[in-house]
């Protein structure tokens, strides 16, 4: 988790809490890749009713693919995969990148809109 560009520090407990809700939710989809023995990559999406797609939005929440196995064709594959999963439930894909828009766009996606976040206060 500590490669991935994100702003958020991870914590163990709440990772373990995400995973296990994530695992139990039939509308997430988990993709992993592997070469030479050994996880070089994965895809966490999920699919969801959206007023604005007028159907479900299948959304790409984290994608990673290990530095040592980058442009081989690992996330094309992952992204393929999901593709191929979601289509029959959602009409689009959507997901958000701070780095990798290009790679995207060479994958079919154009740019809509602009990602913002804004963290909160765990409850107490």
């Amino acid at each position: 988790a500590d490669r991935l560009a994100t702003s958020a520090v991870p914590v163990r407990s709440a990772f373990d809490a995400s995973l296990q809700t994530i695992l139990a939710d039939p509308n997430q989809l988990r993709l992993a890749a592997a070469a030479d023995g050994r996880s070089v990559g994965y895809l966490h999406g999920l699919v969801h009713p959206a007023l604005h797609a007028s159907g479900n939005n299948a959304w790409v929440d984290e994608l990673w693919v290990d530095e040592d196995v980058r442009r081989r064709g690992v996330a094309r594959a992952l992204m393929t995969a999901f593709d191929v999963g979601v289509r029959t439930g959602a009409v689009q894909v959507t997901l958000a990148t701070t780095r990798a828009g290009a790679r995207y766009a060479a994958l079919g996606y154009t740019e809509s809109a602009v990602y913002l976040e804004k963290g909160l206060a765990p409850h107490p």
